[in-house]
C-alpha cells in the first residue's frame, strides 16, 4: 500500500525531489507518494496550474525504482487535482516522465511543449472524449 500526499513544505519538496531525479520548482505544486508501511519514498508529481490550463513537469519515481502501476496512479491522482482547479487541459514536456507513462495517463496528442491532453471530465464517469478511439 502507499499514501499521496501533497506537499505542503520546501525541505520535502526537496527531498522528493531529489529521490526521484528532479529539481524542485519553488512555485510549483507537488505530491509525494510513499510506501504506506515504511515510509520509503515511492514518488514525485511536480505542476502549476494556470487559468483553464495545467503543466506537469514532473512524474518521476524514487531513482532505482520501477513501478509503472504506482507511478500511474500518482499520475492520475495529479490530473484529477489538476481537473477539480478548474484545468481542462494538461501539457507536460517528454522529460516529466517516460512517453509511455505520459500516454497511459492521458496525455496524448503531441504538440511542440511535449504531449498534451484534454483532462476535464476525464474523472466523471461519462468518458467524454476519454474513449479507446483517442488512445
Amino acid at each position: 500500500m502507499f499514501k499521496i500526499f501533497p506537499i505542503q513544505d520546501e525541505n520535502t519538496k526537496n527531498t522528493y525531489a531529489a529521490a526521484c531525479g528532479a529539481k524542485a520548482i519553488e512555485s510549483a505544486f507537488s505530491y509525494g507518494m510513499m510506501d504506506a508501511e515504511s515510509t520509503e519514498i515511492m514518488g514525485f508529481s511536480q505542476f502549476d496550474l494556470e487559468g483553464n490550463g495545467a503543466t506537469l513537469f514532473d512524474l518521476k519515481e524514487r531513482l532505482g525504482q520501477s513501478d509503472f502501476e504506482a507511478i500511474f496512479i500518482l499520475g492520475r491522482a495529479t490530473l484529477e487535482f489538476m481537473e477539480r482547479c478548474g484545468a481542462e487541459e494538461c501539457k507536460a514536456p517528454l522529460t516529466a516522465a517516460d512517453e509511455t507513462l505520459l500516454r497511459a495517463i492521458g496525455l496524448r496528442t503531441e504538440c511542440a511543449y511535449g504531449l498534451t491532453g484534454r483532462i476535464a471530465g476525464m474523472f466523471d464517469g461519462h468518458c467524454e472524449g476519454h474513449n479507446k478511439e483517442n488512445v
